[in-house]
C-alpha cells in the first residue's frame, strides 16, 4: 500500500477543498484549508485506498472525536 507523497497530499487536499466548499466533512463547520485535515473514510489498514472517493477533510476538532 502506497503512501502519498506531498505533492499528491496538496493536490487531494486542494481539490476535496473546494468539493467541500471549505466545510468540515462531519460537523460541517467552515474552516480554512490550513486547519483541515486529509483522512482516510475507510483506514488504510483496513484495506482503503488513497483515492478521493475514499478521502474527506475533517478539522482538528473532529480529528480529537473518537468517531473520526
Amino acid at each position: 500500500m502506497r503512501t502519498l507523497n506531498a505533492r499528491q497530499r496538496r493536490s487531494k487536499k486542494r481539490h476535496l477543498y473546494l468539493k467541500q466548499h471549505g466545510f468540515c466533512a462531519l460537523c460541517h463547520t467552515p474552516h480554512p484549508a490550513s486547519e483541515l485535515i486529509l483522512k482516510h473514510r475507510v483506514h488504510r489498514k483496513a484495506g482503503g485506498a488513497n483515492t478521493l472517493a475514499n478521502l474527506r477533510l475533517i478539522c482538528h476538532p473532529c480529528n480529537r472525536h473518537p468517531a473520526a
